[in-house]
């Protein structure tokens, strides 16, 4: 995994409330950091990612 970005415990940490809410990123720096250093604007479409909400009706999907 390449990173973890917990919205949701962000958010609290400034006072503001939200369901549960995540994304996890993965890549492989060794290949991936070659492509975006030829092509920067490549990372936003390259890079596989997983997210994760809680909706109002407490139904969670990935």
């Amino acid at each position: 995994m390449f990173a973890h970005i917990d919205f949701s415990g962000d958010a609290a940490k400034v006072g503001l409330r939200m369901r549960p809410a995540q994304l996890l990123i993965f890549d492989n720096p060794k290949s991936g950091t070659p492509v975006m250093v030829a092509s920067p604007s490549i990372a936003l479409d390259l890079i596989p990612s997983l997210g994760g909400a809680e909706l109002a009706s407490s139904e969670r999907f990935l």
